[in-house]
């Protein structure tokens, strides 16, 4: 009976995992163009969010940074990835690209369609929250948020005015940061 019991068992574990890779078979790709402009310099900047509870207090402190969390009948997740190219004309480009995997093409397409994240632009200002949300019924399929920011020659991006690109990486033999990532404290990082 245990040998039966542990046949059953890895069978069925085994389906399980197929079905479980499966949904991560197709990676999909959406992209939308949020900027173009022929500014001297684009500035990054994070949208202050206050929160405030269901009795109306101010949250003043909330642990909740690094981890994901359910709301209602959404998953927010937290942190946006920046890209940096060059750009092919002399104006800045910038594209808001979600990505998520599923079993096919068109299920792949759907999911990244349903990660949502408002940006506000006003003139060479972005404005970014540093959450992003998708739907609990699309699971966990490796949902990415990501700006791609192309850049004219000889022009700068700015993050809280700060210039982060272009940007050297001192430690790294001068090497110049072509990525950045602003975490869930709204803190930006190079690489």
């Amino acid at each position: 009976a245990s040998v039966a019991a542990g046949i059953i068992s890895t069978v069925i574990l085994s389906y399980s995992g197929v079905n479980i890779a499966r949904s991560y078979a197709v990676e999909g790709e959406v992209q939308k163009d949020i900027l173009t402009s022929d500014s001297t310099q684009l500035n990054l900047n994070i949208i202050k969010e206050e929160r405030v509870d269901k009795e109306g207090f101010k949250v003043v402190k909330d642990d909740h940074y690094g981890a994901m969390q359910i709301n209602g009948k959404n998953i927010e997740q937290f942190g946006v990835r920046v890209d940096y190219e060059t750009s092919p004309d002399s104006l800045f480009h910038v594209q808001q690209i979600f990505q998520a995997e599923g079993r096919n093409w068109s299920k792949a397409q759907e999911r990244a369609r349903s990660i949502k994240a408002t940006i506000l632009v006003d003139g060479n200002n972005i404005f970014l929250p540093v959450m992003y949300t998708f739907p609990v019924a699309d699971k966990l399929r490796d949902q990415e948020w990501k700006l791609k920011v192309q850049v004219p020659k000889d022009k700068k991006v700015f993050f809280a005015g700060r210039q982060v690109y272009p940007y050297l990486i001192t430690n790294e033999e001068n090497r110049e940061s072509t990525n950045g990532y602003i975490n869930e404290k709204g803190e930006y990082e190079s690489w």
